[in-house]
């Protein structure tokens, strides 16, 4: 890592390293790093300083136990992705948003379903923003609000799918 310049250090005060944005575009592999720990964080779900095991000689200091929460078993395969994965899964929820907007019949139920998927994508973004490179001690909060928000639009975007089926009619 590129060690602080003196001015940096004094312009940093006491807050976190990237929330100063003159800070963040002269060292942007610390901001890049910063985002990256976050969307792991957002992977897990439950990051590793919330709720992990005592320390018990059967289990490492902070193994958080997630076979009993369904979010973080359904998770655990994209933790690797990061905030790549992050990223492609916001831009492919928005693009999915932006087609059933312009696909979907002026107030249609399709179209508020997508229309409300496309809030809560934006939503999630700016909160995790905020959390990642906020200076407040509530970012925790933050990233769970960005990770709930994230969550709704699957099921915003299922409901946007299936809101545009008729029934068949039986001809008697």
């Amino acid at each position: 890592m590129i060690p602080l310049r003196r001015r940096d250090r004094q312009e940093q005060g006491s807050h976190k390293l990237c929330c100063n944005p003159s800070i963040s575009c002269r060292h942007p592999e610390r901001a890049i790093s910063l985002a990256e720990r976050a969307a792991v964080d957002y992977w897990q779900i439950r990051p590793d300083y919330l709720g992990s095991f005592a320390k018990d000689p059967d289990v490492p200091p902070v193994t958080v136990d997630d076979r009993l929460t369904i979010g973080p078993a359904l998770t655990r395969p994209l933790r690797g992705f990061g905030l790549f994965g992050l990223v492609a899964s916001w831009i492919a929820f928005t693009i999915l948003s932006v087609r059933g907007i312009r696909k979907g019949e002026r107030h249609s139920l399709k179209r508020c379903f997508v229309a409300v998927s496309l809030l809560t994508v934006s939503f999630s973004l700016v909160q995790f923003g905020t959390a990642a490179f906020g200076e407040a001690i509530e970012n925790t909060k933050r990233m769970i609000y960005g990770i709930k928000a994230g969550a709704l639009v699957i099921p915003l975007l299922f409901c946007s799918a299936i809101s545009d089926l008729k029934p068949k009619t039986v001809a008697a």
